[in-house]
């Protein structure tokens, strides 16, 4: 865990007239959010992908362009394959469940 001081360091003239408690109170509030956002990472990674989106919203044709653009995403990019077909998705006209 960074100490106050460490934190005053990163965060420069940011942290002008903060106190150590304060530092310590936002660096605490950091810390729970990046152990949130894991969670919710995780989460994801072992969620079923055929329930990301709904297939019958879309047509044959853009339902294998999204499943293409995922696997490039997927492999070009070294995305875990929830992640690609979410951004996949998001770039076409259909919607992220």
């Amino acid at each position: 865990m960074l100490t106050p001081d460490e934190c005053r360091k990163r965060l420069g003239a940011q942290s002008d007239g903060l106190t150590d408690a304060e530092i310590a109170s936002y660096r605490d509030q950091f810390y729970q959010l990046a152990e949130l956002c894991c969670d919710i990472c995780s989460e994801a990674e072992e969620a079923d992908t055929s329930k990301i989106f709904d297939d019958s919203e879309i047509s044959e044709e853009e339902r294998e362009m999204i499943h293409e653009r995922a696997a490039i995403h997927e492999i070009d990019a070294g995305l875990p394959q929830w992640y690609a077909l979410r951004l996949a998705l998001s770039r076409s006209s259909g919607s992220v469940n």
